[in-house]
């Protein structure tokens, strides 16, 4: 009705390089008639697209009222998925030497595929919050490129 159409994809981040289990819905709108080529879908990745450090941690997590326990390494398995809450409560929990933590501000930029210290300069709190609430680089930079491809071939979103 507006002259416009609407092309739409799930995916999942750990499809992307990264260790953490985060689908998402993405929908990409180009002019009626214009698009030059569709954007979806997507090749996925399953290596992390740069060098990055081992992620090697235990991660506890809330299961229905108790406790489970995920490993993270090497990009087998994977991190539940990071979400914004009050007061953090939905963080991941990381035991390591026998110790519980919550996971580090650093750590959440790796599982969303920013650089180390990409949110430095506001407090924790601010940093998780910004964490939940991004979209994983991965997944973002293989839609410009697809994007940037179709503008080549005409289009116009």
């Amino acid at each position: 009705e507006l002259g416009y159409d609407c092309e739409w994809e799930v995916f999942n981040s750990k499809n992307f390089g990264v260790p953490h289990n985060r689908e998402r819905v993405f929908i990409v709108g180009h002019l009626r008639g214009k698009s030059g080529q569709k954007v979806f879908p997507i090749e996925e990745i399953r290596e992390a697209p740069h060098k990055q450090d081992e992620i090697n941690f235990k991660i506890i997590h809330n299961v229905y009222g108790g406790f489970g326990e995920k490993t993270v390494r090497e990009f087998k398995k994977y991190s539940p998925t990071i979400r914004t809450s009050k007061g953090g409560g939905h963080l991941p929990m990381i035991a390591k030497d026998n110790k519980i933590r919550r996971i580090t501000p650093i750590e959440c930029e790796r599982l969303q595929g920013f650089p180390d210290d990409w949110t430095e300069g506001i407090s924790d709190n601010q940093r998780f919050k910004c964490l939940g609430n991004a979209v994983t680089v991965n997944i973002i930079a293989k839609i410009g490129e697809k994007l940037y491809e179709a503008r080549e071939y005409g289009g116009t979103f």
